[in-house]
């Protein structure tokens, strides 16, 4: 009997890769299992539609990915999952009005679940009118499958019927999945926020005293010999609020006084509607000379207004704020004229002009690409980078930091190719018709020469 070989390899080929993917999801599965949340108010659902609530969606693939997936306490591989596209939302409707202050995600327990997961949303409440935003994400992508997240939002009103999250962009997959959605009811034992009548506006520019807060959930005002007064998160992605008087529009440059116990600390700054800033908290003993001050330049608008500031992780400790209007200061000036005036296959110069600012200059920090590899004095215009791989395109930026604390803007990058090894030995190939065909060189790398069949030159390939 004739079997055509190629049908039979491919054939074998797509069994082994389906093997593996089964494999794979099944060691997936069997090592990440879901768990619920205590206090999880949502009901366990078998259909959209129960006596219990309803569940429903912009869109879902098909019978196994369906809205009440999502609520249904368990598999976490037949989540919900749209209909092939990255944006979406997904509600849950309750029989009467409930307070929900905090809600908790799972990715979908499969290995595209990653970039399927949502990386922007809202989080909403029904009016009977209209979706009220209750609490705004972005970039959230450091996603791990058996892993939840979970997340605090204010509580502004006796409650609402529905709730929805609004994804606006997931990590980069072709549609977007939610594993598991619960939520949290104040009533159900969680801390509602904290208020503290006593708070007054503050003027911006100005100081703002952490401790002066008007609303705060999962911080606490700590009393030790060192933080007396100022506040530290208890729980992750907690936030406080403060009332704030800003009497002119513009650019301000925001100093926060903080410490981090935990690497990957960072701190938000935000109004109800926008995302203000983020910056990172440098890890750092807690004892007097552990506070650091770290920057970020925001725009602010007139008026009265409400501001947050959340942190990711727990053990964050904030003790003021300084707002301070940028056209007040000189920021030290972005590193100009970037340049390499020498090569070599394994190391390159670099020179640039000085940054000058209302403060000293103390020094510069030097960029290889994106990464901070070395930082130099502030009288320092130039130094050599080492240990680099030959004919290899590196890109570098400088940024210069003064005496208090401020940063410049990135220098205009370089790009910067290292030079071919001196090459002391290569081996000649010839083909039958003694035409050379082959040059390898010392260090690896091939010219090859392409002919005809005359015996004509076609090309030159070189690696």
């Amino acid at each position: 009997m004739f079997i055509n070989r190629k049908w039979l390899l491919c054939s074998i080929l797509f069994a082994c890769f389906s093997f593996f993917l089964f494999f794979q999801g099944f060691l997936v599965q069997a090592t990440n299992q879901y768990s619920s949340l205590e206090g999880n108010i949502i009901p366990i659902m078998t259909a959209d539609e129960s006596a219990s609530g309803v569940a429903s969606a912009s869109s879902d693939f098909g019978a196994n990915y369906k809205p009440y997936k999502a609520f249904d306490h368990q598999d976490l591989e037949q989540a919900w999952v749209t209909n092939g596209v990255t944006e979406g939302w997904l509600s849950f409707e309750f029989p009467t009005q409930r307070h929900v202050v905090a809600y908790r995600l799972w990715p979908r327990n499969e290995i595209s679940a990653i970039a399927a997961s949502p990386k922007n949303w809202t989080f909403e409440g029904y009016d009977g009118t209209s979706w009220k935003v209750l609490d705004t994400r972005i970039e959230i992508s450091n996603w791990t499958i058996g892993e939840p997240k979970s997340f605090t939002i204010a509580s502004y009103s006796a409650g609402y019927k529905a709730y929805r999250i609004n994804i606006t962009a997931n990590n980069g997959h072709w549609y977007t999945s939610v594993g598991e959605l619960e939520m949290i009811e104040g009533e159900s034992g969680t801390t509602l926020p904290i208020e503290n009548p006593a708070s007054g506006n503050v003027t911006v520019p100005g100081t703002l005293e952490a401790s002066n807060y008007f609303k705060m959930f999962g911080v606490n005002v700590t009393n030790d010999t060192y933080q007396s007064g100022h506040l530290q998160w208890t729980m992750d992605n907690g936030w406080v609020e403060y009332k704030v008087d800003v009497k002119i529009s513009g650019e301000y440059l925001v100093e926060f006084h903080s410490a981090a116990e935990a690497h990957g600390t960072t701190l938000q700054l935000s109004t109800f509607s926008n995302v203000l800033s983020a910056v990172y908290v440098p890890l750092e003993e807690l004892n007097p000379e552990g506070w650091r001050t770290v920057t970020s330049q925001v725009y602010m608008q007139a008026g009265e207004q409400t501001i947050r500031i959340s942190a990711n992780l727990q053990g964050t400790l904030v003790k003021s704020l300084n707002f301070v209007r940028v056209n007040n200061i000189q920021l030290p000036s972005k590193p100009e004229g970037l340049f390499s005036n020498y090569q070599t296959s394994n190391s390159i110069s670099l020179s640039w002009q000085p940054s000058v600012g209302s403060n000293r200059i103390v020094h510069y920090n030097v960029y290889k690409d994106g990464a901070l590899i070395t930082t130099v004095s502030g009288v320092t215009y130039s130094i050599v980078i080492e240990g680099l791989l030959p004919k290899k395109n590196y890109t570098f930026n400088v940024i210069a930091q003064d005496s208090a604390g401020y940063h410049s803007e990135p220098s205009t990058p370089l790009i910067v190719v290292t030079l071919r090894p001196v090459v002391s030995k290569m081996i000649y190939e010839y083909d039958q018709l003694n035409q050379l065909k082959k040059i390898k060189y010392e260090d690896g790398s091939v010219i090859e020469y392409v002919y005809d069949d005359g015996g004509n030159l076609l090309r030159i390939l070189r690696d």
